[in-house]
């Protein structure tokens, strides 16, 4: 129950982020955006982790420390920039649909190399969350919409991109019993802020990002984006798969959109449709068969 309640959490807090992102950072070019969120949370979990976790650090062996480290750079650096490309290449609706290959990603990989089991009601209340998850994303076909035609290498990427998350948290689920939770944290920030130097390097226009980002307003706005989504919620989000099942922690997490949805009604007033409000419903009992039995 404890990691159900890390896990949705990290889905709330996350959607905010999200909210505060789209109203104070769309100008800013999102790889650097990613890189100062990186560096925001590592920088923040440096600290927690001498405060709750003491100064003297575990010695942690050769082989899980490579594994963390690859984890990081995995799920958190090149992730990013390979789910970045496909943005570009296909586009934010179909990205959207994309995303929701994720949780089945993290079901069948915590099934073949955790030995986790798939209940019938889980398989069951997975399957409403990913059907509320495509129907709320499905493009609209508005008669004189332009359509967008997307490149086939985007899928690629997109795909690529999530079994590279997916893969990055299955493969440390048996490290949390050995290395403490915060120091992990951190170890894959870390990680993941040396992957997002190495790709915003191969940004043609880093001058020009650079500026953009000096230049921007609602600076406190856009550091409190940061602090949620690469602090609160990373700690949240590894909390949740810490004390649950990585299959169920995976299909929770997915709320997320659920939730931006929500609070994109709420303050970037977007309409929320009749599709919206029954993939809400449909999203809600998912979980709700899912943490209750």
């Amino acid at each position: 129950m404890l990691g159900s309640f890390f896990a949705i959490a990290c889905a709330l807090t996350w959607s905010l982020s999200v909210i505060l992102f789209k109203k104070t950072g769309d100008e800013l070019h999102p790889v650097l955006l990613n890189l100062v969120k990186n560096t925001v949370g590592l920088v923040c979990m440096i600290p927690t982790i001498i405060l709750v976790e003491g100064s003297v650090l575990p010695t942690i062996p050769g082989k899980d420390l490579a594994v963390l480290a690859v984890s990081g750079l995995l799920g958190i650096g090149f992730a990013d920039a390979m789910v970045l490309k496909a943005l570009k290449d296909i586009g934010a609706s179909r990205m959207a649909i994309v995303e929701c290959i994720y949780s089945p990603f993290v079901l069948l990989l915590s099934v073949f190399f955790l030995g986790e089991t798939l209940t019938p009601v889980r398989i069951l209340g997975g399957s409403m969350v990913v059907c509320a998850l495509v129907m709320i994303n499905v493009p609209s076909r508005r008669r004189g919409a332009p359509e967008l035609r997307p490149k086939a290498s985007g899928f690629f990427f997109g795909i690529g991109g999530l079994l590279s998350m997916a893969a990055g948290i299955v493969m440390i689920k048996p490290l949390f019993v050995t290395v403490p939770l915060f120091l992990l944290i951190g170890i894959r920030l870390a990680s993941g802020v040396v992957a997002s130097v190495i790709v915003f390097a191969a940004v043609p226009d880093k001058a020009q990002a650079i500026a953009a980002l000096r230049a921007v307003k609602h600076k406190p706005m856009i550091f409190i984006a940061c602090l949620l989504s690469a602090y609160i919620s990373m700690m949240m989000w590894v909390a949740g798969y810490k004390y649950n099942d990585v299959s169920l922690t995976a299909v929770l997490n997915q709320t997320s959109t659920i939730f931006t949805v929500l609070l994109a009604s709420l303050f970037l007033h977007e309409r929320m449709s009749a599709a919206k409000w029954t993939a809400t419903a449909l999203a809600t009992g998912g979980v709700m068969a899912i943490t209750l039995f």
